[in-house]
């Protein structure tokens, strides 16, 4: 009789066991997965790349624009007031007059620093830039740029100048309140 009642209880203990080390393997699984998502929602924010182009003839020539802005992973990351990180981005600039180059330069927010104020150093990402055709002559070509906190209005606003000829760049805070400064229209990469 004793060995009657000892096999089943035996079979009860086995599956008490087993069924103890699912629920632990499950929840080692669980734990895993959840650290995922958390790594995954606490992973920066990448704007998307943005491309512009301008075609503009002044002083004879016709001057093509190309102005691209990207994320870059190799940037410091940016965290804003919320919490929220961020990719810095690059703005390359490209000047050709009557189709030949003549001016190419890569932007990153460090070209800006001296004219940012303390939050926009530390919370903001270099927004993007766009030509001011209104302000440029036969002596020089202007832009305008942004760094401030992303999805955000305000900032930093910047004027560039390229002088053309020797396209020495003369780079100051644009003081000016009525410039707008219009959203980068985006492009999907692969498109």
């Amino acid at each position: 009789m004793k060995k009657q009642l000892l096999l089943p209880l035996a079979m009860v203990a086995l599956a008490f066991v087993s069924c103890g080390k699912h629920t632990q393997e499950k929840t080692q699984e669980e734990t895993i997965f959840q650290m995922k998502q958390e790594v995954e929602q606490t992973a920066p924010i990448a704007e998307k790349v943005a491309v512009r182009e301008y075609v503009d003839t002044i002083g004879g020539k016709v001057y093509q624009m190309t102005i691209e802005r990207r994320p870059e992973e190799a940037l410091p990351v940016v965290t804003d007031v919320l919490g929220t990180q961020f990719y810095d981005n690059v703005v390359y600039l490209s000047v050709k007059a009557d189709s030949t180059e003549v001016y190419r330069h890569t932007f990153r927010k460090k070209h800006f620093m001296e004219y940012l104020s303390e939050e926009d150093r530390e919370c903001g990402t270099l927004a993007g830039m766009t030509y001011y055709e209104e302000q440029s002559t036969a002596q020089k070509l202007v832009f305008g740029s942004q760094v401030c906190m992303p999805g955000m209005d305000g900032g930093a606003l910047l004027k560039i100048e390229l002088s053309i000829g020797s396209w020495q760049l003369n780079i100051m805070r644009d003081e000016t309140t009525d410039v707008d400064v219009e959203p980068m229209q985006f492009e999907e990469e692969g498109v």
